[in-house]
C-alpha cells in the first residue's frame, strides 16, 4: 500500500474495520466508503446499545459508578471514531488527494511503530476477550449483556486506537522523508535546491495531513484528557474509601489500568508530532550551515528566498493548540488541578 513500507498490514487492518476506507493501491472507491460507513455505524450502535442496557440493570447497585464511568467512556470513543469517518466521508476529495501524494514519495525501505504498538494494544485490551469467554460459561442470564458489552467495548476501543495510530503512521512516513534530505552528501546548488522543492511538497503533504485529522486531534486529545482525570479520581476515590474488597480492588486496579493506557495514548500522539515538526527543521539548520562554509550557495534566489522566509510547521488541533510533548505538561497540570478541585469536593 504506502511504497516501500514494511508495516503495511497495518493499514489493511484499518480497512478492515473501517476507518482506513483505501483499497491496496490507495484509492478511495465509493464502495469502500459505504463499507466504512456501514461497519462504524453498526458496530457504535451495539456498542452503546449493549453499555445502555448493562448500565440500566445495574443502576440501583453499588457498582453504577463504575458502570456509568464505562458507559461514558464508550460514548466518547464512539463519537470520537464517528467523527474520524465522518470527516473522511465530507473531505473525500481532500482524503484521496492526500493518499495520491503518499503514493508518489520515493520508495524507501522503512517501517513505523504503528504496528508494533497495535500488538501492544492487544496485550492491554485482551482482558475484554477474556472476561467474555469467561462470561458465556457461567450461569447468570444478566451476564448476556456484560459479553455484548465486552465485545462491542473491544472494538471500539480498538478502532479509537487505531485511529490515532493511523495518523501517527503517516505522520512517521513524512518524518523519515524530512530526516532523508539531510543525509545525502552531495550539496551543489542543484542538489540544494532540488532538496528544498521536495521539502516544500512534503510541507504542503504534512498540511493537508493535518487538515485531514484536525477534528480527530481536537476530540481525541479533549477524549483522552478528560478520561484521564475520571479514571484516576475514581481510583483516588476508592482508595479514600478505605474498603478494599474483591470488587473494590478489581476496580482500583482497571481504574489504573486505563488512566495509565490513556496517558500512554496521549503520549504517543504527542511524541509522533514533535517528531515530524522536529525532522522539518532538519533541512533549515542544514542549508544555513551550508551557506556559512560556502559563500556560493547563496547566489541562488531559490535558496535566499527560503533562507529568507524561514518557515515554521506545526501540528495543530482546528487551530486551538498544537500538539506537541508540551501537551502532555498541559495536561498533567490541568488533571491535577481538576483532581483537586474534585477531591476537596467530594472530601
Amino acid at each position: 500500500m504506502i511504497p516501500g513500507h514494511r508495516g503495511n498490514s497495518f493499514f489493511s487492518a484499518a480497512r478492515k474495520i473501517g476507518i482506513f476506507p483505501c483499497d491496496s493501491n490507495l484509492k478511495v472507491t465509493a464502495n469502500l466508503l459505504t463499507y466504512s460507513f456501514f461497519i462504524v455505524i453498526t458496530f457504535n450502535f451495539i456498542s452503546l446499545f449493549g453499555n445502555f442496557y448493562f448500565i440500566r440493570g445495574t443502576a440501583k447497585s453499588a457498582k453504577s459508578l463504575v458502570n456509568w464511568i464505562a458507559f461514558l467512556k464508550s460514548v466518547f470513543d464512539n463519537v470520537f471514531v464517528f467523527i474520524h469517518v465522518i470527516r473522511l466521508r465530507i473531505e473525500v476529495s481532500r482524503f484521496r488527494g492526500v493518499l495520491r501524494k503518499f503514493k508518489s514519495l520515493p520508495r524507501q525501505n522503512m517501517s513505523t511503530t504503528s504496528f508494533k504498538f497495535t500488538a501492544v494494544f492487544f496485550v492491554g485490551s485482551i482482558r475484554h476477550v477474556i472476561l467474555a469467554i469467561a462470561l458465556l460459561f457461567t450461569t447468570d442470564e444478566s451476564n448476556a449483556s456484560s459479553v455484548l458489552m465486552e465485545a462491542s467495548s473491544f472494538y471500539v476501543h480498538f478502532c479509537s486506537f487505531m485511529v490515532i495510530l493511523l495518523f501517527c503512521s503517516l505522520a512517521e512516513i513524512l518524518s523519515f522523508h524530512f530526516d532523508n534530505l539531510t543525509k545525502d552528501s552531495t550539496y551543489d546548488i542543484a542538489s540544494v535546491e532540488s532538496k528544498l522543492d521536495r521539502h516544500d511538497r512534503l510541507r504542503r503533504l504534512a498540511e493537508e495531513l493535518n487538515a485531514l485529522f484536525s477534528w480527530q486531534l481536537l476530540v481525541g486529545c479533549f477524549n483522552k484528557s478528560v478520561d484521564t482525570v475520571v479514571y484516576v479520581f475514581s481510583a483516588i476515590d476508592i482508595v479514600k474509601g478505605g474498603t478494599f474488597e474483591y470488587e473494590a480492588t478489581r476496580d482500583l486496579v482497571i481504574f489504573s489500568e486505563h488512566a495509565l493506557w490513556e496517558v500512554f495514548n496521549l503520549f504517543f500522539l504527542a511524541r509522533c508530532c514533535s517528531q515530524i515538526v522536529d525532522s522539518f527543521g532538519l533541512l533549515g539548520v542544514k542549508v544555513l550551515q551550508l551557506v556559512r562554509e560556502d559563500k556560493n550557495l547563496y547566489e541562488s534566489d531559490k535558496i535566499q528566498l527560503y533562507l529568507l522566509r524561514h518557515q515554521d510547521f506545526e501540528i495543530s488541533a482546528c487551530g486551538y493548540f498544537s500538539v506537541g510533548y508540551h501537551l502532555l505538561i498541559v495536561v498533567a497540570t490541568t488533571s491535577c488541578t481538576y483532581l483537586v478541585v474534585l477531591v476537596q469536593s467530594f472530601s
